[in-house]
């Protein structure tokens, strides 16, 4: 879950570059998304783990 400053951040890109380096998948997702539609978030993590990301 990530906020509005995280938008751009060089930091938190960074971190994904290394997380995917190593096998690890990243989902992004506003507070926004989560607090007001968590039912598409969750179908979207299932959709993910399914379809092994691709």
């Amino acid at each position: 879950m990530d906020g509005w400053q995280h938008a751009e951040s060089r930091t938190d890109a960074v971190r994904d570059t290394f997380f995917r380096s190593r096998g690890i998948r990243v989902l992004r997702f506003w507070n926004e998304e989560v607090e007001e539609n968590i039912n598409a978030v969750c179908l979207r993590i299932l959709a993910e783990l399914r379809d092994g990301g691709e």
